[in-house]
C-alpha cells in the first residue's frame, strides 16, 4: 500500500485510485460567487528569466505588489482588470489576482498581472458580518478591505459596489475588497453558466439565483452553453437581470516547468482521492504535505493554500497544502412580516403590519416593488396594502425597519413572518411571533436548518429551505426555543397566521 507523507509522518493511503488519475488545474483569475481565475493573455510571458511562475491570491502591500508573501518587481508588468489593459494606479489592496512571471538571479519579475471582479453592483441589505448583493451573500471580516469608505456602517441600501476575494463558500463570497463606486456603474457578474434556456434567452450565474436574460444582447458569444465561464454586464429590470454585453472568458493552463502558488477554497470534496479546488481537479503524490492544519480538515468549504508544478503532462501536481482555519461565519437573518397595512402613524414613525409594530427610523429605505412610485415614501403608503418590513428587534417588541417595501402583487392571503418564538405550545403545535399566533396542521411542511447554513434571501423574498432540511413534526417542536430563529409563511386567518411552511433558520447567539 502506497504512503503520503504528512508533516514527518507517513498516513497509509486507501485511495490507490488518485495515482492513476491525470487531473489538470488551469490556473483562473478571481470570478464572482466561483472565483475562477481567468487569464486573458497566457502564462508564459516575455521575461528574460528562465523559471516561470504563476501566483493567484491577494494583494497584501505594495512596493512593487506582494502576494501571498512573494514580492514582485512590476516595472514592465501587463495589468489587464476586467480584460482590459489598466494603469499600476488602478490595483488595491485586497484584490484577488493572477501574477504571471519569470525569475532572475535576484528578483520575481511580474510579466502579467490579471484581476477579475467577481461582483458588481447594488447593495440590497446590510448587517454588521455580510451584505446582499444581486442575488449573493458577501460576508465581511477583519481582512476585507474596504475602498471609498472607512466603515461598514457609512453603506446604505443601493450603494454600488465591487467585491473581489475566494470562491463561493456554502454560505458566501468571503470578501477581499469591498470598493464603493458611482451609483450609476453597470451590474458585473462572472462565472460558469447554468441552466440556460435556449428558447426563453435566460441563464443563470452559479451560486447566484437571480436570472439573467441575454435577448438583448447585440454581440452574443457563438454556442453559449452551461459550464461557460462568462463576465455577463447587466442593468436589473426587477425581476430579472438584463445582460447588455456578455464575455467569454478564456481558460488557460500552464506551461510544463511552471510552478505556481494558489490561495483558494475546497469547493468540490467526495474523499482526499476525489476534491478540487476552485471548481478545479488537482492531484497529489506521494510526497505532498500538509504544514498547517491536519488530514480530516481537508473538507468542502475550507480555505487552503496549495504549491507545486507542472509536470510535463500539463498535470498540476501539488508539493504541499496548508489548510487555513477560518471561524464559521453565517449570515444573519433579519426580523421581517410581511402582511396588510393596519396603521399608519407618521406622527409617531410607526406602522402595524398584521398585528405587528414597525418603527420607521431616519435610515429607512422605503421600495416600490411595482415600480408604481418613484419615489416611493411613508406618505405613499395606504391602509390595507401589501407590505413587507425587514430589520431587527426594537424595543417596542416589534421591528425596527430597515426596508419597507410595497408589493401589491402579493397574494391576497400570504403572511409571512420571521423572529423569535414565544409562548410555544408543543402539544397544539403552535406558538406566537411578535404577539401573532403561529397556527400548524398535518398540511404544514417542517424544515430545520439550524445545522447548516441557509442562504440570505433578498428583502421581501420568501424563504426557501433546501429539501433536505425536511423534518417532522415531532423533530421540530423538540428544537424550537426562543433562542432560535424561526421563519412561518401561509394563509392569514383574522389576527393569526395558518403556517404552509415553517423553518427553523438559525440560533440566535451564533
Amino acid at each position: 500500500m502506497r504512503k503520503i507523507k504528512f508533516n514527518n509522518m507517513n498516513i497509509f493511503k486507501p485511495y490507490p485510485r488518485i495515482f492513476k488519475t491525470c487531473l489538470v488545474l488551469f490556473l483562473l483569475v478571481a470570478c464572482n460567487s466561483e472565483n475562477l481565475n481567468f487569464a486573458e493573455g497566457g502564462l508564459e510571458g516575455t521575461g528574460t528569466g528562465d523559471k516561470k511562475g504563476s501566483n493567484i491570491g491577494t494583494i497584501t502591500d505594495f512596493g512593487s505588489i506582494i502576494v501571498n508573501d512573494i514580492l514582485y518587481d512590476t516595472n514592465r508588468a501587463n495589468i489587464l482588470i476586467n480584460g482590459e489593459t489598466a494603469s499600476f494606479e488602478q490595483l488595491r489592496l485586497g484584490m484577488q489576482v493572477t501574477v504571471n512571471s519569470s525569475q532572475d538571479e535576484e528578483h520575481n519579475i511580474a510579466e502579467q498581472i490579471n484581476y477579475q471582479d467577481s461582483l458588481r453592483g447594488p447593495v440590497q441589505f446590510i448587517t454588521p458580518s455580510s451584505l446582499r448583493i444581486i442575488g449573493q451573500t458577501i460576508l465581511i471580516d477583519e481582512q476585507t478591505k474596504l475602498h471609498g469608505f472607512e466603515r461598514i456602517d457609512e453603506l446604505q441600501i443601493d450603494d454600488y459596489l465591487r467585491v473581489s476575494g475566494p470562491s463561493s463558500r456554502p454560505n458566501g463570497i468571503q470578501a477581499t475588497l469591498l470598493e464603493r463606486l458611482p451609483s450609476t456603474s453597470e451590474i458585473l457578474l462572472s462565472g460558469a453558466i447554468i441552466h440556460l434556456d435556449a428558447a426563453y434567452q435566460t441563464f443563470f450565474i452559479k451560486d447566484n439565483g437571480t436570472l439573467i436574460s441575454y435577448k438583448e444582447v447585440q454581440m452574443l458569444p457563438a454556442n453559449l452553453h452551461d459550464g461557460q465561464i462568462v463576465e455577463v454586464i447587466a442593468t436589473f429590470r426587477k425581476p430579472i437581470l438584463q445582460a447588455n454585453r456578455i464575455r467569454l472568458l478564456d481558460i488557460q493552463k500552464p506551461s510544463p516547468g511552471a510552478s505556481f502558488i494558489f490561495n483558494g477554497t475546497v469547493t468540490r470534496f467526495a474523499g482526499l482521492d476525489d476534491f478540487e479546488v476552485e471548481y478545479q481537479p488537482v492531484r497529489i503524490n506521494t510526497d505532498t504535505r500538509i504544514n498547517h492544519g491536519k488530514l480530516e480538515d481537508i473538507a468542502l468549504g475550507a480555505n487552503v493554500k496549495i504549491s507545486g508544478s507542472v509536470n510535463e503532462k500539463n498535470v498540476l501536481i501539488i508539493d504541499t497544502v496548508d489548510v487555513i482555519l477560518m471561524p464559521k461565519i453565517r449570515a444573519v437573518f433579519p426580523m421581517r412580516v410581511s402582511g396588510p397595512l393596519e396603521n399608519i402613524n407618521l406622527q409617531a414613525q410607526q406602522l402595524t403590519v398584521f398585528g405587528v409594530p414597525v418603527q420607521l427610523l431616519s435610515q429607512t429605505l422605503f421600495k416600490d416593488v411595482s415600480g408604481q412610485f418613484k419615489p416611493f415614501g411613508p406618505t405613499d403608503l395606504r391602509l390595507g396594502e401589501r407590505i413587507t418590513a425587514i430589520g431587527s428587534i426594537h424595543t417596542n417588541g416589534g421591528i425596527a425597519a430597515k426596508t419597507v417595501s410595497y408589493e401589491p402583487f402579493a397574494p391576497a392571503k400570504l403572511r409571512q413572518l420571521q423572529g423569535s418564538a414565544t409562548h410555544i405550545d408543543n402539544l397544539n403545535g403552535n406558538w406566537q411571533i411578535f404577539g401573532v399566533t403561529v397556527l400548524t396542521n398535518d398540511d404544514t411542511e417542517f424544515f430545520d436548518s439550524l445545522d447548516s447554513p441557509l442562504k440570505l434571501p433578498p428583502p421581501g423574498s420568501p424563504l426557501i429551505p433546501p429539501l433536505d432540511s425536511a423534518t417532522d413534526a415531532t423533530t421540530f417542536f423538540t428544537r424550537l426555543n426562543s433562542n432560535v430563529l424561526v421563519y412561518a409563511s401561509g394563509e392569514g386567518l383574522g389576527d393569526v397566521l395558518l403556517a404552509k411552511i415553517v423553518v427553523l433558520v438559525q440560533r440566535l447567539d451564533e
